[in-house]
């Protein structure tokens, strides 16, 4: 594996093997911020100034080998994934996208005073599969639960990575 996509707070365990001496380097790839949001007047963007710039390329680490290190016993298969999910009771959907200034899931903007919780309730022990779509002005969206399984089945219209 050459590359690996990863969006922001993903985590993943990787073993690089350095075969012989030199300079070796942990790249940042290019990729599509997908800040199609909040497009202003003079053509700028939102959000404050950044010392690298979203979605461009960057060294994060240089790994620099010389000599012959020990060898190290790796796995050669992976462990089984693991089962696919039990089959779905009900599928929902949420279309994220913004209104004025603010973001909205189906419409319903996030206020802690009126949590969307009120608006989505699951029944304890069901299955359900959520179909999560952005808006064409929208932005990267990791998405996931707090406390709660959940699989990927499938990307659509990804940006280019």
């Amino acid at each position: 594996m050459k590359t690996l996509f990863l969006a922001p707070a993903e985590r993943a365990e990787v073993v690089v093997e350095f075969k012989q001496g030199g300079r070796y380097f942990l790249k940042n790839m290019p990729f599509d911020p997908m800040h199609n949001e909040m497009m202003n007047m003079d053509g700028g963007h939102h959000g404050g100034t950044s010392v690298l710039d979203e979605g461009a390329e960057y060294v994060v680490a240089e790994f620099q080998v010389s000599g012959a290190g020990d060898f190290v016993e790796v796995e050669e298969e992976l462990p089984d994934p693991p089962p696919p999910p039990p089959r779905a009771e009900r599928t929902r959907r949420f279309h994220l996208s913004l209104s004025g200034m603010q973001w909205v899931i189906n419409g319903m903007a996030w206020d802690v005073r009126n949590p969307l919780k009120e608006h989505v309730r699951v029944e304890g022990g069901t299955v359900e599969v959520w179909e999560i779509t952005n808006d064409v002005r929208s932005m990267l969206h990791s998405m996931h639960l707090h406390g709660f399984p959940m699989w990927v089945f499938q990307r659509q219209n990804s940006p280019r990575r």
